[in-house]
This record gives C-alpha cells, sequence and structure tokens, in this order.
C-alpha cells in the first residue's frame, strides 16, 4: 500500500465539510424564507450583505426522464422538442412544461434566489 501523505484523509474530511455547509445553507435559506413571509418582504439586511428572496418557477427534470420523454412523443412532440435551440422553441417548451404540471408530472419547483 502506498503512503498518500494524508491527501485521502484530508480530502474525506473536506467532503464531509462540504455536506454539512451545503446542508446548513439549505436550513438558512428556509429560515430566510420564512423571515420574509413573516416580514412581508422581500430584502433582509445583514450588517455587511442584504438578501434578496424572489419566488420563482425551475424548470427540474426527474432522473429518469424516460416517463416526459415517452409522454411527449406520444403527444407527437418530440421532434419539435428534442433539439430547443430557438427562442419560439423555448416558448413552446415552457408551455409544454406547464402542461405537464397539470398532468401531474411536476417538473416546476419553486425556488428562492439569494444575493
Amino acid at each position: 500500500m502506498s503512503n498518500d501523505n494524508g491527501l485521502v484523509d484530508e480530502y474525506e474530511k473536506l467532503a464531509i465539510q462540504k455536506k454539512e455547509i451545503e446542508q446548513k445553507e439549505i436550513e438558512l435559506k428556509n429560515k430566510l424564507f420564512q423571515l420574509a413571509k413573516e416580514k412581508n418582504t422581500n430584502v433582509l439586511f445583514g450588517i455587511n450583505k442584504k438578501c434578496l428572496i424572489k419566488e420563482y418557477e425551475k424548470v427540474i427534470f426527474p432522473d429518469d426522464k424516460t416517463e416526459i420523454v415517452e409522454l411527449i412523443k406520444k403527444k407527437g412532440l418530440y421532434e419539435k422538442f428534442s433539439s430547443v435551440n430557438s427562442s419560439k422553441r423555448i416558448n413552446k417548451f415552457c408551455n409544454f412544461f406547464l402542461f405537464l404540471s397539470i398532468q401531474g408530472i411536476k417538473p416546476l419547483n419553486n425556488v428562492l434566489e439569494y444575493i
């Protein structure tokens, strides 16, 4: 077994810290969102930073896209959406996501933006 000079252990330590920080970040975002709702505002101020909170829809595909692809093919829209590269296609694509939401396939989630 070769000596890694502690690099593997250091990497493991950083990976654990990263997961902990990411979890703490999610918790803080949720708390900020709740506080902004309680105060009926979309801007919160810290000592050195301000936080703009806005709610918007973001398209999030599931890992297994089979159901969405099959639905697009079934509706005869696969050729239109298999390559999104123009603004007209993007608008049609967004409308289709609204349709998917109505059908119970939920590619839309609320997202918060912080600055």
